[in-house]
């Protein structure tokens, strides 16, 4: 009979030149068993779990069991191997000496190339395509061979360029697996822009003006018209919004010439060292005579003619357009406005770690709207188009100020900017406590691949101190439970907090902690680990506070033990309620009673702790 041995398995992701921890589990092998045996059995015991694509490499360590503490060395060793030389790493791990599996018990490390967790089998299969993350180089070589605008704009088109594997697909959310952050996180416009028109339109006042020019938009807008120029030429009240907005420009590009409905430009004094009257573009519209005429969507052509101009390196016809100096110092951010018959929708527009389009409204009805108050529909629909046109009136003046202050980098040269966290990070650079003002730089995004997260690792500087932190944008936090459980004695439960408030410039919260070089937490926890995770739960119930979301992505292994992440859904008891996306239909075995909407219950957060205990003993 062959020994058996019970040997620990690392599973790691591989995130640009980095290994990231991501799960551990044992296997029950024999002494005889060979590396490839070894590493089937750790993937099958897995994939009960959650969907597992190929390991990218596999290593076996020959060392006895060892506590959690070495671990994090150990693994930290091989990541500093790994980042040296990453092609000698995996050769290495390919030719391993399988005879040192017979002797000793171990520790095998699998790599993967993509997230284990969170993701559908579908999603994982498709982000395993993606070798590494673009640079903004790649972006832009991959957005100059595109299609013109008018062509890639139609739906076969759309669904071969908006793929996860496509470095110049646009992140608009469709399909999910291209979310992208919030675009309010990279320029204060966009934020502004949906508080404004979230304040209740029948509350605001309007001037005479304003409501003649919603009017006159309106009229304009609903008779039938031969032709797109024909519409184009006869609508009114819009031309108020900004200076070019209704005027037809060419753009003679490597993609071919296009000429969208309308530009919107700027003087740019990035460019006057070497150029004269050169213009940065903060405003694209595209116009179809109707719904479904045209052959697409006239917001989605927006959004090709966006990338076709802000991925040029070339000189224009019409506007003197070169956009890679720009693309040096700015996100490029821009209004895309498209409009379908009597039918407008807005979105903004940046190019970031990626191209990011956000729709900032539905399609818009630019006529009368039925109402309870005393006013007829026209005068409602009137107040409802006056609202809108007054805040991309403002919102374009805000961008244009934002592009004239612009100044070029010290010196020009080639973009070869690195990939992570962005090209142009977080416009949120500076926050004060306790009377002391620190400015922070950006020095990595610690969800990269999942592009919708908004979390990054940053320094923050005052004039005494400097210390390394997590900057998270989200936009509901749960600050009272993250401040007691790290406020635990006799250790805390969870990082410092050092500021969480709702930022007006971002439209969302900004949650400032504690950097902790971590490790995550092996399941099943074994009694010691979960009674920790026991500890922590016990102290939010008892402030009648519950946590929501107890898995393992939320708890780390550090070298004091395990602490508490994520408290995005925490709050009060009978108060705090699941957000209407929770991800029902995967893995995670929720507690029967969650429902999207429904209650957070202490129940809930101890029915997930249980899942995550080792129950054999």
């Amino acid at each position: 009979m062959f020994e058996t041995v019970l040997r620990t398995v690392v599973f790691l992701q591989k995130q640009y030149s980095v290994c990231k921890y991501i799960h551990f589990c044992e296997v029950e092998t024999t002494t005889q068993d060979t590396l490839d045996a070894v590493r089937g059995k750790a993937i099958a015991e897995l994939n009960k779990h959650r969907p597992v694509p190929s390991p990218w490499a596999a290593l076996y360590r020959p060392v006895k069991p060892i506590d959690s503490g070495e671990l994090v060395k150990t693994l930290s060793e091989l990541e500093d191997q790994f980042q040296l030389n990453q092609e000698s790493f995996r050769t290495n791990l390919v030719n391993m000496n399988t005879k040192e599996l017979e002797r000793h018990e171990g520790i095998l490390i699998l790599v993967f190339e993509e997230p284990l967790i969170g993701h559908s089998p579908e999603a994982i299969a498709e982000r395993q395509e993606t070798e590494h993350l673009p640079s903004r180089e790649d972006i832009t070589k991959g957005a100059q061979n595109r299609q013109s605008p008018s062509s890639g704009a139609k739906l076969d088109s759309l669904k071969t360029t908006q793929n996860v594997s496509r470095p110049d697909a646009i992140y608009n959310s469709r399909p999910l697996t291209l979310q992208p952050p919030p675009i309010s996180i990279y320029h204060p416009v966009f934020a502004k822009f949906t508080q404004l028109m979230a304040t209740p339109y029948t509350n605001m006042d309007f001037s005479y003006e304003e409501l003649e020019q919603a009017i006159k938009f309106i009229a304009s807008s609903l008779p039938f018209y031969e032709d797109e120029k024909s519409r184009q030429d006869s609508i009114l009240g819009l031309a108020s919004v900004a200076s070019g907005i209704l005027t037809s420009s060419a753009f003679n590009l490597k993609s071919g010439m296009f000429s969208p409905d309308g530009v919107c430009s700027v003087e740019c004094p990035v460019f006057t060292e070497k150029y004269q009257s050169t213009q940065a573009v903060m405003g694209i519209q595209v116009l179809e005579s109707e719904v479904g005429t045209g052959g697409c969507d006239p917001a989605a052509q927006a959004e090709c003619a966006y990338v076709a101009i802000c991925s040029s390196d070339e000189v224009a016809s019409v506007l003197i357009l070169i956009f890679e100096p720009l693309r040096q110092v700015s996100c490029c951010p821009a209004f895309l406005v498209g409009i379908a018959g009597p039918y407008i929708t807005v979105a903004g527009a940046v190019f970031a770690d990626h191209f990011i389009s956000e729709r900032l409204t539905d399609y818009i009805f630019i006529g009368p709207k039925p109402t309870l108050d005393e006013r007829s529909s026209l005068d409602e629909g009137a107040r409802r188009i006056a609202q809108l046109l007054r805040t991309l009136t403002i919102c374009f003046q805000d961008l244009k100020l934002y592009y004239s202050q612009l100044r070029s980098p010290p010196r020009y040269r080639k973009s070869r900017l690195p990939s992570s966290p962005s090209p142009f990070p977080p416009h949120f650079k500076e926050y004060s406590v306790d009377n002391i003002t620190y400015t922070l730089k950006y020095i990595d995004h610690l969800a990269p691949f999942d592009k919708q997260k908004a979390v990054f690792k940053a320094i923050a500087t005052s004039t005494t101190k400097t210390k390394t932190v997590v900057v998270k944008f989200t936009p509901r936090y749960g600050s009272e439970g993250h401040r007691l459980l790290a406020a635990a004695k006799p250790r805390p439960l969870a990082p410092q907090l050092y500021f969480c408030e709702k930022a007006e410039s971002v439209g969302m919260y900004v949650v400032i902690m504690e950097f902790i070089e971590d490790c995550p937490v092996r399941i099943p926890m074994d009694v010691a680990e979960a009674s920790q995770v026991r500890t922590a739960m016990e102290t939010l119930h008892k402030a009648d506070l519950v946590f929501g979301d107890l898995r393992q992505p939320n708890l780390v292994q550090t070298q004091t033990g395990i602490m508490l992440l994520d408290f995005d859904w925490c709050g009060k008891t009978g108060e705090v309620r699941y957000p209407g996306d929770v991800f029902l239909d995967g893995d995670v075995d929720w507690h029967e009673g969650v429902r999207r909407g429904g209650l957070i219950r202490k129940e809930h957060d101890m029915h997930m702790l249980s899942c995550l205990e080792d129950h054999s003993s």
